[in-house]
């Protein structure tokens, strides 16, 4: 289990899923008259996706953890469990050469 903390790790995962829901509150936050717009700004899935994380994350903080390896001053494993959520995002878009270029948004 330590060893890999030393791996670096990329995962990409495609899925279908019914997302109405999303759609539809994406849309009323959206709307003209609609709090995200009133500021100039657009609400996307990956907001609501990430917002939706958070609240969840502080709904069941057990899965709000990490495995470190050294836990103590004697280097003991363990888990060790946030406080606090924080949540970053990594995003690849493509460019017009079909390259990715990834940016970073905390």
């Amino acid at each position: 289990m330590e060893a890999s903390l030393g791996v670096p790790t990329r995962a990409t995962s495609v899925r279908t899923v019914p997302a109405r829901l999303l759609e539809v509150n994406r849309q009323i936050l959206n709307n003209p008259a609609g709090p995200a717009h009133n500021r100039g700004a657009k609400v996307s899935f990956t907001h609501l996706i990430g917002f939706a994380l958070v609240r969840s994350l502080e709904a069941i903080p057990a899965l709000n953890a990490a495995f470190v390896a050294g836990i103590d001053e004697k280097g003991t494993p363990g888990v060790l469990r946030h406080e606090h959520v924080g949540l970053g995002l990594a995003v690849d878009v493509e460019k017009p050469d079909g390259s990715a270029r990834s940016w970073c948004r905390a």
